[in-house]
Formats: structure tokens, C-alpha cells, sequence
């Protein structure tokens, strides 16, 4: 497998997301939401079913608690992935982009006035950036690879993001100002999600170098890699408000007929690791609330994706809000 490079097209994933294929292959190109998403950073995930007995008991949901501050998204809309922001004080929900392309993997701005997210109006993803009221849509690439996954430095000068431009799926960091794209370090393997710290010091991500797949941060000029997790099936890491935690999605189980995922917290250090939630859905793409007292995430089950809370001390579930509201890829600003 570490000899076959990425696909420049999407990929195909088993049922919740948590498989992808590398190969020489090309597959289909998504269009909707329940669809695979291109080149995900999800890699191969390898582990054995186990008794319905030792499965998790779901945890009982609970009221939506009352909320603050706004939620952008993707969501499938008119055949396609398409941007979102919701309201949280009032449940409005505005969408942003409505332009016949494929729209993902959201990201605010520190400031909160801009979005950089993922496109694909052709053949190939582009890391564009608009305003937050959806406007003045810019493309920051234009390649013939796939650039996917773009995350803010702290200063919002810059955006590291990931790409298949060389063999194997990389990170590389993007001077808006500037235009230029550097390569953020040299590593064997996979590496995707990439997520700033707060405090602008480290840049945490996914990588499958030693055959699995763990969590890693590095400096931004690419020095002091470390390794935080050793659990072989971990994705989608993102930091707290304050950078001393991460919160992640472990696969849980998985088999050819159905797989499943949990939302874990843990230390900045690796220490401290917490499961938080409990399930036979597969949970994705978590994320702190701006207070890091939530952890907002989508929840994928027969089919359907929707968005969910739970404390991030631990506890019960909620709808977002009262109603939900179908997406993925939450990014939760003030």
C-alpha cells in the first residue's frame, strides 16, 4: 500500500466514511453529502468484530441545551455539498455557496469575516476562501491535484492544508498574501486533518507512516514531530480553545458489513484520554465550542448525517438544536 500513490479523484469509503481505498484506480466523483468525500484523511482501518454483547448501550439523548455563537457546515444541497452557517441563538440556517460544485470541510477564520473550504468545480478540489455572508468566493490553488482540508493559523495569515500534488497525500502551508505553498515537512506515508493550535505553536494531524494511523504534531517550519496517540485508528483531531486538549474520532469497530466510531478528549500531551461518546453510529468530525465547554459533531447513521453536542467533560448527547439539522464538518466560531 505505500508503494501506490493517492487517486486524484474521490475514493471509495465503507458506509460511515472510515475506510479508504488506495490505489491506482480512479472512482466516481461525490456528489452528495452520504457520499465518500474526496481523499479523506481516514486511512485503512484494521480490527475485528466483536460480540453484540460487548457493543456500547447508546446513551440517552437529552433537551438541546441553549447555545450561542454560529456553526458552519457542508450539507448536501441540489445534488451537491454546499456551505452552511447556522444561527445557534435562533436555529436560522443560511447557505452560503449555491454553485453546482462540490463544497466541503468548512474552517473560520480567526476574525470570524472569512471561510476557507474545499472546492470542486471541475475535476479536482481547490482551496478557495469567501467572505462569512458567502461572498466574493476565491480560489487560493488552481492545480491539476487535489487540495483539500485548509485550516487557519491563529494570525489568519496563513492556511495548512493537504494535498495529493506528490505521491501520498501531504501537508503543506499556504501564504495567503503571497500565494506560496510550501510543503510543511518531509514524512513517509499519509498525513491529512491538520488543525492549527491556538496558540499558533504546533499543527496537529493524521498520519499512517508506521502502517497506522495516529495522531502527530509538528512545529509550523516542520522540527519536534511527536506522536500522541498509539491506538492505531484515530482521525479528525482538533485542539480546544485553550490548546490543552484534542479532541478526536477513534474507530471502534468495524467489519465488511458495518463500522462504527466514538468522539475521544485527551491531554495536548497524549495523556488524560476520555471517551465521550457511546454508540452504534459512526461519529465524525468533532470540534470545541469557542467556550470549550461542548463538542459539537456529526452523527452518521442509516444513511443520514446530522450534528450533535455532548459536554466535553462528558454526559448526555443533544440535538444541536431543537429539530437538528442535517451536516457534517462543523466549525463553531463566537
Amino acid at each position: 500500500m505505500a508503494s501506490q500513490r493517492i487517486p486524484r479523484l474521490a475514493f471509495t469509503l465503507l458506509l460511515c466514511g472510515l475506510v479508504l481505498i488506495l490505489g491506482s484506480c480512479k472512482g466516481a466523483k461525490p456528489r452528495t453529502l452520504d457520499s465518500p468525500l474526496p481523499i479523506a484523511s481516514t486511512l485503512v482501518f484494521q480490527s475485528t468484530l466483536p460480540d453484540e454483547t460487548s457493543l456500547a448501550t447508546p446513551q440517552p439523548m437529552v433537551t438541546p441545551p441553549a447555545l450561542t455563537g454560529n456553526v458552519v457546515y457542508h450539507a448536501n444541497s441540489g445534488g451537491a455539498n454546499n456551505i452552511f452557517v447556522l444561527a445557534l441563538e435562533t436555529g436560522q440556517t443560511n447557505q452560503l455557496t449555491n454553485n453546482g460544485a462540490d463544497n466541503i470541510e468548512p474552517s473560520w477564520s480567526p476574525d470570524g469575516t472569512r471561510i476557507a473550504y474545499a472546492c470542486d468545480e471541475g475535476d479536482d478540489y481547490e482551496i478557495y476562501v469567501m467572505n462569512a455572508d458567502g461572498t466574493s468566493p476565491n480560489a487560493l490553488t488552481d492545480n491539476s491535484f487535489n487540495d483539500w482540508g485548509p485550516d487557519w493559523s491563529p494570525d489568519g495569515k496563513q492556511l495548512v492544508f493537504v494535498s495529493d500534488r506528490e505521491p501520498y497525500a501531504h501537508l503543506y502551508i499556504l501564504d495567503i498574501a503571497s500565494g506560496e505553498i510550501t510543503r510543511l515537512h518531509d514524512a513517509p506515508g499519509n498525513e491529512g486533518a491538520p488543525k492549527w493550535s491556538p496558540d499558533g505553536s504546533r499543527i496537529i494531524f493524521l498520519s499512517d507512516r508506521n502502517a497506522a494511523f495516529n495522531l502527530y504534531t509538528v512545529r509550523p517550519d516542520g522540527t519536534d514531530e511527536q506522536q500522541l496517540t498509539t491506538s492505531e485508528q484515530d482521525d479528525r483531531p482538533n485542539w480546544s480553545p485553550t490548546g490543552k486538549q484534542i479532541v478526536f474520532r477513534r474507530q471502534t469497530v468495524s467489519s465488511s458489513l458495518f463500522s462504527s466510531a466514538e468522539i475521544f478528549v485527551l491531554n495536548a500531551d497524549g495523556t488524560g484520554e476520555q471517551q465521550l461518546t457511546f454508540n452504534r453510529a459512526a461519529d465524525d468530525w468533532p470540534v470545541f465550542s469557542p467556550d470549550g465547554q461542548w463538542v459539537v459533531y456529526s452523527v452518521q447513521d442509516s444513511g443520514t448525517s446530522w450534528l450533535q453536542v455532548i459536554p466535553a467533560s462528558g454526559g448526555a448527547p443533544a440535538s444541536l438544536i431543537a429539530g437538528g439539522v442535517a451536516g457534517r464538518a462543523p466549525d463553531w466560531k463566537p
